[in-house]
């Protein structure tokens, strides 16, 4: 680990577009924390409300803080902002509308510290806890190896820190989706993990991490398909792990026919059906392991057998299942 002076431990990049309704509250957990040696990076993403406003107002206050301000790239494109102009040993990530507990990063750098690993990461919980939800907490506790198993929807970026280096040396960019992470959970030299409910997801409204578009589930097909490119490249991975990076692939290509059909687009339904056909999907053993229990029976039954058969049949369940509220 590096001794130079005015080095900082952790650097914590901040995503910002039109959040002035909870950024205060992110802000103020994190110039809370009781590690000393923290950059706050906010990267105001072309935001049209009074973010930028309260970005610069707290920079003036606090000499760790840089504002970078950039024309809207997206959620990805303003990590990679983030990222790129981050210094600290580690690099975490947090989301506008989000908190953190003041220990939250001293103690993700104390575990990496001590158990000389590039990724550490915490439990989370969803709040406020008086607002319904359909967001599931995915958190899966590191038991000394990189699985299926472990990387199955846990592979968000904003409740870890992650070694400067294993970014720089994977090249990793977020660019449209979060699905880089999985790359360097694999690639990482050493994981590790703490049970403690140390970040804070806020539910019940929209944020920049929330709102999506069928071209948002087109691109992470596209990412997904080059980091499964890129690691079954890697020799030593079992085989278990090239069909679960498969499986990743037709997840992802489900979800873009799930909204083609939701959004009554039957160019793009098409066009991905043929792409699903070519993965092989029926005789990956992860779509049943984790769609069936995920979804369960009924719904892993449309998955498979009737979504990426019948644009009108899917067209009618989702009717259904929305009381017919659909394009």
């Amino acid at each position: 680990m590096s001794n130079k002076r005015n080095v900082p431990k952790v650097s914590v990049c901040v995503p910002v577009y039109n959040a002035e309704k909870y950024l205060k509250d992110c802000l103020d957990s994190l110039f809370r924390q009781t590690l000393k040696e923290i950059e706050i990076i906010c990267v105001d993403d072309g935001s049209t409300d009074e973010s930028a406003k309260i970005l610069d107002d707290y920079a003036k206050r606090n000499k760790n803080m840089k504002v970078i301000h950039q024309k809207n790239t997206g959620l990805g494109g303003a990590r990679d902002t983030g990222v790129k102009n981050a210094v600290g040993e580690y690099i975490g990530f947090v989301d506008a509308d989000d908190v953190v507990d003041e220990r939250m990063y001293e103690e993700l750098y104390e575990l990496a510290v001590n158990n000389k690993v590039e990724t550490v990461f915490c439990n989370l919980d969803l709040f406020p806890k008086d607002v319904k939800t359909n967001k599931k907490i995915w958190y899966n506790a590191y038991t000394g190896e990189v699985t299926p198993e472990f990387l199955y929807r846990n592979t968000q970026p904003w409740n870890k820190i992650f070694a400067r280096r294993l970014l720089e040396r994977t090249r990793a960019r977020f660019g449209k989706n979060d699905s880089i992470c999985m790359l360097l959970m694999v690639k990482s030299r050493g994981v590790f993990s703490t049970d403690e409910i140390m970040y804070h997801y806020r539910v019940g409204h929209d944020s920049m991490s929330n709102k999506f578009n069928i071209k948002e589930f087109e691109d992470t097909v596209e990412a997904v398909v080059k980091i499964r490119n890129e690691v079954i490249k890697d020799s030593r991975l079992k085989s278990e792990m090239k069909e679960y990076f498969d499986f990743v692939v037709i997840n992802s290509i489900v979800k873009v026919l799930t909204v083609a059909v939701l959004l009554n687009d039957k160019v793009i339904y098409d066009e991905y059906r043929k792409k699903l056909k070519k993965c092989n999907y029926t005789r990956n053993s992860f779509c049943k392991k984790n769609l069936k229990t995920e979804h369960g029976v009924l719904k892993f039954f449309a998955i498979m057998h009737i979504l990426p058969r019948s644009y009108v049949l899917s067209r009618f369940l989702i009717c259904f299942a929305m009381g017919g509220r659909v394009r």
